[in-house]
């Protein structure tokens, strides 16, 4: 059975500024206009939108409704025990990044991950400490997959310890492990 603790607020540092950020749960956040608005610049962001959204969205914009059903999501998924989005926000509670165990298996869960771009080096160390929680709350082995072109997330997963997975991939995407 999975068990976080009550209350994490794990501090996580950025490997290019030195600055501290903070890692708590999606379901510690207030869903607020400012917040849906935060999501909703950050989910727009090139890099962000083109590799998890266009596609999905048909090249329609993110928007605030989009934010909000994320935001809440993620907050359902704490409160059901389906899945586990966690946020790092700043010392001032702004968004910065999220990284999200999609699911409850304890082998194998998928994690994936955006951050910002004004945040650039905080996700290698946010992912290192989600996967130290995760262990310690019962997960034993992790997934992921990036697209093809995605350097950058691939460069996370190879700093976090995952392994390529040759076989598994496709025409899209490159597979990962971490046992």
């Amino acid at each position: 059975m999975i068990q976080f603790p009550e209350k994490i607020q794990v501090p996580v540092i950025n490997h290019l500024t030195n600055e501290k950020y903070f890692l708590i749960p999606a379901k510690a956040l207030e869903i607020t206009p400012e917040r849906i608005a935060e999501v909703v610049a950050i989910c727009q962001q090139p890099d962000i939108y083109n590799n998890l959204f266009k596609e999905e969205f048909s090249n329609a914009p993110y928007s605030p409704k989009h934010a909000r059903y994320w935001l809440e999501r993620a907050q359902q998924g704490w409160n059901e025990g389906t899945h586990y989005v966690f946020c790092i926000v700043t010392k001032d509670n702004r968004l910065a990044a999220s990284c999200e165990l999609e699911g409850n298996r304890v082998e194998g869960v998928e994690i994936g991950y955006w951050a910002s771009i004004e945040h650039s080096g905080i996700m290698s160390n946010a992912v290192l400490a989600i996967l130290k929680l995760a262990k310690e709350a019962g997960f034993r082995s992790f997934m992921a997959s990036a697209l093809h072109h995605n350097l950058q997330s691939k460069s996370v997963l190879a700093r976090c310890g995952f392994v390529e997975e040759p076989m598994k991939r496709d025409d899209s995407y490159d597979y990962f492990s971490l046992s």
